[in-house]
């Protein structure tokens, strides 16, 4: 909790407790939306190979090279790297997402909107989105060095959008990859 709001929301005459209990009831009822836009930037946002049957040797691998006529292959049956690989969403989704990441992502939004408690319920929506899942998109934009995120959202208050910036920079970046289960760690 940011000590500043409290203090201000006190001199403007506001009970403390209500305070509290007001951005404690905002980071309750928004951290569903706040954790699944996390999960669905981490998605759009990432690159990574396909996972499936390899059209050469018939075996359930990543698909991270190519063959002669361009197509997806596993790394035994080529050694011919793709120039690009297609973002995550377009091969995965929330299932996709290994018990492991899914667990310590959830804890890492919990904690995050549990120490900014205040500065997340400074605004409500944001470009028509609800202020909580576009924290959530923020948050994982953020972390993961996108160059985009809390520092370019013009909604949130100055003061606020530094300390938020900051704060998902603090739990410093994650690298995701897909396992030889078809699942994505990090």
């Amino acid at each position: 909790m940011n000590a500043l709001a409290l203090a201000n929301a006190v001199l403007e005459g506001e009970d403390p407790k209500e305070f509290l209990r007001r951005s404690s009831q905002h980071i309750t009822q928004g951290l569903k939306p706040f954790i699944n836009a996390y999960f669905e930037a981490m998605l759009w946002s990432t690159n990574l190979s396909p996972f499936g049957q390899c059209p050469m040797c018939g075996e359930e691998k990543v698909l991270d090279r190519w063959d002669e006529a361009c197509d997806p292959v596993c790394s035994d049956c080529s050694d011919r790297e793709p120039n690009h690989e297609p973002p995550a969403d377009s091969n995965y989704d929330f299932s996709d997402i290994s018990d492991e990441l899914r667990r310590e992502s959830i804890d890492d939004c919990q904690k995050f909107c549990r120490e900014n408690a205040v500065d997340l319920s400074a605004v409500d929506e944001i470009e028509g989105w609800n202020a909580m899942e576009m924290a959530g998109h923020d948050f994982w934009l953020t972390r993961a060095g996108h160059g985009v995120g809390f520092n370019d959202r013009d909604d949130w208050p100055d003061d606020v959008r530094e300390r938020l910036d900051d704060a998902a920079r603090r739990y410093g970046d994650v690298y995701i990859y897909v396992g030889d289960d078809g699942k994505i760690h990090v």
